[in-house]
């Protein structure tokens, strides 16, 4: 699955019939493709997680790779049996994923601690090929158990998709339940301020699928608020799309400008109305006319009209 290089693929198909120009001139169309797209990669991936669990299996099982048969069969002397027959556990076969990326997507620590043992933790480099390693995989099915063992071996938590993307864009921009796995990525080391060659930040992920705890967590460990990406949008241009005025505040207090302008000449209050977002709107007013919204704003507080 191409889960962060589809938004760009997404906007080119547009380009191609003219709907976007090279600028996103149209603010609604472009939020609103990069919600749905957001939407629709949340709701695959939650539904792949349903399916393993469910089914007892992941849903490229293939029973003609030794290795991925002994691990669907939870046949853990199979696996050794196999390894020890120099059966490799970073064969593609003809496939997008090698029997490691497999075997933490079905969760087998056991299985992933005898591979990597045996390859003195080489697999843990491993990428398919999107260019995801094995943490990506574990990451991508909420799999904390893996997260926690695979970080525990060394993997990088810094590590990228052939398109840029870092293991924490992945769990930021993911499940309702991120927190968790966030904080365990940014214990091990990942940076809360890595962006993608568009300029996606780690904060703009999260400000994508707006799960406060998640954005409030990223913020505490010193995200650049006012970072651009390429169509130089900030932190509060995406959250200027969502109509949360806790996470509006929440940027605002950890110095995010207002007044800040994307490569349209918007400032995020002209997001907020272009969306109708109207109490996000008038936060955003309230909050740039004034040169220290900290003071005149509370976390709980409904900005007065």
């Amino acid at each position: 699955m191409a889960h962060f290089s589809i938004e760009t693929l997404w906007f080119r198909r547009f380009n191609q019939f003219g709907l976007v120009n090279a600028r996103y001139s149209n603010v609604r169309l472009y939020m609103t493709c990069r919600k749905i797209q957001l939407t629709f990669f949340i709701m695959l991936s939650v539904t792949l997680q349903i399916y393993a669990c469910e089914k007892n299996e992941f849903p490229y099982s293939d029973e003609s790779r030794p290795l991925v048969k002994a691990l669907d069969a939870c046949d853990i002397s199979e696996v050794r049996r196999l390894l020890a027959e120099n059966e490799s556990p970073t064969d593609y076969a003809n496939t997008d994923f090698t029997p490691i990326h497999y075997a933490a997507a079905r969760g087998a620590v056991e299985a992933l601690a005898l591979m990597l043992d045996i390859s003195k933790d080489m697999e843990l480099r491993e990428k398919d090929v999107q260019g995801r390693t094995p943490l990506f995989t574990a990451v991508n099915l909420h799999r904390v158990d893996v997260v926690q063992y695979l970080l525990k071996r060394g993997a990088n938590a810094n590590a990228t998709t052939l398109h840029g993307y870092t293991v924490l864009h992945m769990a930021a921009g993911e499940h309702e339940e991120a927190l968790e796995i966030v904080e365990l990525l940014v214990k091990a080391g990942a940076n809360v301020n890595a962006t993608t060659p568009y300029g996606t930040s780690v904060l703009m992920s999260a400000l994508n699928v707006g799960y406060e705890d998640v954005v409030e967590f990223i913020l505490a460990q010193g995200a650049d608020t006012n970072k651009q990406d390429l169509e130089q949008d900030t932190a509060l241009h995406y959250a200027a799309y969502q109509s949360n005025p806790k996470i509006i505040i929440a940027l605002l207090r950890h110095g995010a400008d207002p007044s800040m302008k994307n490569a349209k000449g918007l400032i995020p209050e002209d997001v907020a109305a272009e969306n109708n977002h109207l109490e996000v709107e008038k936060l955003l007013e309230q909050s740039r006319k004034h040169k220290s919204p900290n003071k005149t704003l509370q976390p709980t507080q409904k900005p007065r009209g």
